[in-house]
């Protein structure tokens, strides 16, 4: 257990600080904690409410949305690589026009949506960043889901498999047809249906939304381990000379 002087020390500590800014799973913690305006949003879409980015009247995120993007490589579906204007281009015309009724061919679109973005009034930088909010909130009700040991480390794939396997489960617990729920559905609701499904054969309760208070001493516990380990390579660095 770390003593007060201790923690002193770690406050003061622009390392310290550094490291815990920049630590992943400290941010996915923090993203964790109840979100009042992040519930509404999900709740709005769930009840069909209507969006906007900027000016922009949208349609929303849906499943089909989210695999076309993901076949045709776009940056908003992977965490490793920055976005693009052409990205953030693309990623608008889909939510303004759908793609059922898409006017042109694929290997045409990006010639199509280029400068959609500043066309309709928006900076690229934040219309990047509500974009990229839009995804979080959508892939937000997975978080109930239990973290599993040995998951898998490659990134996720949204391909016809993954399209087909999720719009199935949702249309049966939604009493919908599965091409409505691939189309129509946003993609956050599809989620909330899909987790509700999981609960189902969860015998011991581990699919919930986790409180406050639960994510708040997962927090604490996390930055003392990091605290410890960093104050022990503190004192090693200091005798290793």
């Amino acid at each position: 257990m770390l003593t007060t002087e201790q923690r002193i020390f770690l406050a003061r500590s622009d390392e310290f600080q550094d490291l815990l800014n920049a630590d992943p799973h400290l941010a996915e913690l923090n993203r964790s904690r109840y979100d009042h305006n992040a519930e509404f949003f999900s709740l709005m879409e769930i009840l069909r409410g209507s969006f906007r980015i900027g000016n922009l009247p949208i349609q929303p995120l849906t499943p089909a949305v989210w695999a076309f993007l993901w076949g045709i490589n776009n940056r908003y579906t992977t965490r490793i690589r920055e976005v693009t204007e052409s990205d953030t281009d693309i990623f608008l015309y889909l939510l303004a026009n759908g793609i059922r009724d898409l006017d042109c061919g694929v290997e045409e679109l990006p010639a199509v949506a280029s400068g959609f973005c500043p066309a309709c009034g928006l900076d690229y930088p934040a219309a990047a960043k509500e974009l990229m909010q839009t995804v979080e909130l959508a892939f937000r009700p997975l978080e109930m889901l239990p973290k599993t040991e040995g998951s898998s480390s490659e990134p996720p794939c949204y391909d016809a498999d993954w399209l087909v396997r999720l719009c199935s489960v949702v249309a049966q617990e939604a009493n919908e047809k599965a091409a409505d729920v691939m189309f129509n559905l946003p993609l956050s609701t599809c989620f909330f249906y899909y987790v509700d499904a999981m609960r189902k054969n969860d015998t011991r309760g581990l699919i919930r939304k986790r409180t406050s208070g639960e994510i708040s001493r997962e927090i604490v516990q996390y930055v003392d381990a990091l605290g410890e380990k960093f104050i022990k390579e503190h004192v090693n660095r200091k005798t290793d000379y």
